[in-house]
């Protein structure tokens, strides 16, 4: 009895460090369902199939795409049967294993699938997996073992219950959820609890007849109503009693329960109480703060634990001083605010990397070490760890230097650096778009959740990991339709279909729908409307849509890259659309997606895009880096022929910069030219035309204070170049 007891209380200290994780009662089954998963169900995949020849039953599979990608199904009850569907996908030379578990760290091999015995076809009418489980096991963990090529797909998946026996057997419940033999049950500080015995045995009587209590503070727990006998298929109730004692903070102890039941006796539960309101508090803080992997889109925190292990950490992000704190008996989720700063984290030391990061922008971090269960919590907030850091303005790097701006073959230099990239799958936008940079932490209803914006409307779509393409669809901004390739036979194998600079979340019933292959344009009567998105009728009567503001420069870029990227492919020319189909007898408004690229400039979440796309596809939007580029171009049949040589020839020299009131210009020459410049709040306060002529102009500007201004320089009301100015005192 002691050794089991040692063990007992080794488990408790081992499971201290994480919140009770949930398990399910058997049977359990998923049908693999998008935001569905059953409780005690866990799982790291990225994605989901939708073909049908993927699943078994409509409408989705899951989708195991590298090594280390798990589903693990954590169960209280004695399993029989573990049944499901499973095919591969291209899949050669891996390993894919089932494998089931006693305790969640040990595992043991069920069945294991490599290229000699996986199936490649349809599981839509096959025949079901069947694997029979050990009595004793708990858990089943479908696990990617080793990935060469191609992925695995899994539906309809079924862990049944082994019938009942008639010999006693034993189930205990608090508060009505299961605590499983050698757990722990959460006792707070309530003085008494009442935990219910079931006996799912067909013939025996269950016989409880004592209850043992050891540890440091189990002086202060008893019981009442024990000895307990409990008839076949019955339940009865025992209570426990709590008298904390001493300082306030934490209270364990282990409660053996003698029974009659042979595969539970005695059936150990670690108890957790509090003194007070709250757990003991940490005593030490986080160590080794650090940050890495900084890029415009993303930055990896990693930290280590201090002199002793706290339960947990909860880590705080913002973009100013952090001076927020948690407060005790409170329980925050990852994606929780506590006043501007968001909880990016909960869980162990370690490594993570933050949502919703963009470029360009100085963040905070700080780690809170916390002790106790959910309702209980203390946080040690009077030494804690705490960095900063800011991430790259861009990422463009030598990606330019080799384009000549003057050169009369422009147009084909930039096609042939941008064109040469990966070709990723369409299927994948979810995994390197959605995944790691567009979805965003949140809490709704008490749990940790995600976000994703409508690229159009600007709707928040929650949704609850992993996220799949059901309510969501990935936008062609410059049309599918449109495309030179469409009618081709294999035409969304083509690099074209999948760019995802060309790609944006919508909403598809919502939005895509309406959108259609419809041009983009501003609507002046509006037919229908789904927040900031609308279709209508433009000036001119045409049926255009219309996204909302803080997007349209957004589009305007990629419906340009992509024309740019594209055009001369395999013979095809590339443009703008002036026709769009039989029933669609007018085409895009070019000269609105300019005013639309001007009037909305790449912002710093377009910026960290690029780069989070340049980083997988390995080719950049240039019309982000250089929005200024768009003018060089009309971007119709004829774009590769024309390069606008007003513009093109337009490079400037500011100098002295900083200045303190005369400035130098050097320009190419170029026609209706002015220089402006503008305050801080927008307002122009000075303007000087410039000869068409002449290449170099001095500018006095006494009159302007010192400070930071912008600077413009327009050409035939166009901007060509725009930067900062700053102004020193004489």
């Amino acid at each position: 009895m002691k050794l089991r007891l040692r063990y007992v209380l080794f488990v408790f200290v081992a499971i201290t460090g994480m919140q009770l994780q949930a398990q399910t009662a058997l049977p359990t089954f998923w049908d693999c369902t998008p935001g569905t998963i059953p409780i005690g169900w866990s799982t790291n995949i990225t994605g989901y199939y939708t073909s049908s020849s993927y699943y078994h039953s409509p409408p989705n599979a899951i989708k195991f795409d590298g090594t280390g990608i798990y589903l693990t199904i954590h169960f209280v009850d004695e399993p029989d049967t573990l049944i499901y569907y499973l095919r591969g996908a291209s899949f050669i030379g891996g390993t894919f294993t089932i494998q089931q578990s006693v305790n969640g760290t040990a595992w043991s091999t069920v069945r294991t699938f490599t290229d000699a015995n996986i199936p490649n076809t349809s599981i839509a009418n096959a025949a079901p997996y069947k694997d029979v489980l050990l009595a004793n096991s708990r858990y089943v963990r479908f696990y990617y073992t080793a990935k060469s090529s191609g992925n695995v797909c899994i539906d309809d998946i079924t862990v049944k219950r082994r019938p009942p026996g008639p010999d006693a057997n034993m189930k205990v419940r608090l508060s009505n959820h299961l605590i499983p033999n050698m757990t722990t049950a959460i006792i707070g500080n309530a003085a008494s609890s009442v935990f219910r015995v079931i006996n799912s045995g067909l013939d025996s009587t269950l016989r409880i007849t004592a209850a043992n209590f050891s540890g440091v503070d189990a002086a202060m727990f008893s019981v009442t109503n024990i000895p307990l006998n409990v008839p076949p298929n019955d339940s009865a109730t025992f209570t426990l009693n709590f008298v904390g004692s001493g300082a306030d903070g934490t209270k364990t102890a282990a409660m053996s329960l003698v029974n009659n039941d042979v595969d539970n006796n005695p059936y150990d539960v670690n108890l957790w109480a509090v003194k007070g309101c709250c757990a003991t508090e940490p005593t030490s803080p986080a160590i080794n703060l650090n940050f890495s992997d900084i890029k415009s889109y993303k930055f990896r925190v990693d930290f280590a634990d201090g002199g002793s292990l706290p339960d947990t950490y909860i880590v705080l992000k913002k973009d100013s001083t952090i001076t927020e704190e948690p407060l005790d008996g409170q329980t925050y989720l990852k994606g929780d605010y506590i006043g501007g700063a968001q909880v990016c984290y909960v869980g162990a030391a370690g490594y993570f990397y933050p949502s919703n990061v963009v470029a360009n922008t100085h963040y905070y971090i700080k780690v809170f070490p916390a002790n106790g269960y959910t309702g209980y919590q203390n946080y040690l907030t009077s030494s804690v760890a705490s960095r900063d850091t800011t991430t790259l303005a861009n990422m463009i790097g030598t990606y330019y230097d080799g384009i000549n701006i003057v050169s009369p073959t422009l147009w084909l230099d930039l096609h042939n650096l941008v064109n040469v990239h990966t070709t990723l799958y369409y299927s994948d936008y979810d995994l390197y778009l959605i995944n790691s940079f567009e979805s965003r932490d949140t809490v709704v209803s008490g749990q940790s959740k995600k976000v994703l914006s409508c690229a159009y409307s600007g709707e928040k779509y929650v949704y609850s990991e992993p996220f799949a393409f059901t309510v969501y669809s990935r936008e062609h901004v410059y049309c599918e339709s449109w495309m030179p390739t469409y009618n081709y036979g294999n035409y969304t194998s083509l690099p074209e279909y999948a760019d995802y600079h060309n790609l944006m979340p919508v909403n598809q019933n919502k939005i895509n729908v309406y959108r259609s292959n419809l041009p983009l344009g501003k609507v002046v009567t509006v037919q229908y409307q789904y927040l900031l998105g609308k279709k209508g009728l433009d000036s001119l009567n045409h049926v255009v849509f219309e996204p909302r503001d803080g997007v349209k420069g957004d589009c305007a870029r990629a419906m340009f890259y992509q024309v740019l990227c594209y055009d001369g492919v395999s013979g095809n020319p590339w443009f703008v659309p002036d026709t769009i189909d039989a029933s669609i007898l007018y085409g895009q408004d070019i000269h609105l997606l300019k005013k639309w690229n001007t009037q909305d400039p790449p912002d710093n979440w377009e910026i960290a895009r690029n780069d989070d796309i340049y980083a997988v596809q390995l080719n950049r939007n240039l019309f982000i880096d250089h929005p200024e580029w768009v003018n060089l171009f009309n971007f119709d049949s004829n774009s590769s022929l024309t390069v606008n040589t007003s513009f093109a020839t337009a490079s400037m020299q500011v100098y002295p910069n900083p200045s303190k009131g005369t400035v130098n210009l050097v320009t190419k020459p170029m026609r209706n030219a002015r220089f402006e410049v503008y305050n801080s709040l927008g307002v122009k306060v000075y303007a000087m035309p410039l000869t068409d002529n002449k290449t170099q102009t001095t500018l006095h500007l006494p009159q302007l204070s010192p400070g930071i201004y912008v600077y413009k320089l327009l050409a035939e009301d166009v901007v060509i170049q725009s930067s900062k100015l700053m102004l020193m005192p004489e």
